[in-house]
Order: C-alpha cells, then structure tokens, then sequence
C-alpha cells in the first residue's frame, strides 16, 4: 500500500491529489501556488505536501477547483445514459454565443 493511500498518512503528495482529481500533478501544485489549496512545502526534497484534513474537507464540500469536469461529466451521462464514460471523456464541449448549447 502506497504511503498516501494510508488512512492514517497525515500529508498527501499532489500527484496522490492529482490522481483523486484527475488532473495533472502541475495542475494541483499551481491551484496551491496560486493560493486556491492549502499546502506546506517540504524543506528536504522541495515538494509540496497537502494535509489530509484540507483534502477531505476539498473534496467533500465539491471545492476542489476541477469540479467543472464532474459536472461536465455529468451532463454527458445524463444526455448519452449508452455511453460509457471512456467514450464521454472524447465530447467536445462548444458553446454558442448563449453558453447554453453544445455538440459532440
């Protein structure tokens, strides 16, 4: 079991956080050097750390700053309910002048 996937593991590494989120781990160290996500950096190898408690509490209050896929996602599976997710992450959202339309 990897240390971040230790309940009891205090901090998490972004790419843990990244991998929950499903970004990138440069996504998740800029949100924290843009201030949107609490982090302490560690002074012996120079990486970002997040607390579990600021990560739970992220992710279950929705805060988490990609949470515009989720809802994306969302609205796919609710407008193609035959498709798997592996074929609705290849939509292509285009808005119109309006923001309330889009296309495949």
């Amino acid at each position: 079991m990897a240390a971040d996937e230790d309940k009891n593991t205090k901090y998490l590494s972004t790419q843990y956080v990244a991998d929950e989120f499903g970004v990138a781990r440069q996504k998740v160290e800029d949100w924290i050097e843009n201030g949107q996500y609490p982090a302490v950096k560690l002074e012996k190898d120079g990486d970002w750390k997040i607390s579990r408690e600021a990560f739970e509490f992220m992710k279950k209050k929705n805060a988490q700053p990609n949470s515009m896929h989720e809802r994306i996602m969302a609205t796919l599976r609710e407008a193609f309910p035959d498709k798997p997710d592996s074929e609705l992450e290849d939509y292509e959202l285009v808005l119109d002048e309006d923001g309330d339309d889009w296309d495949e």
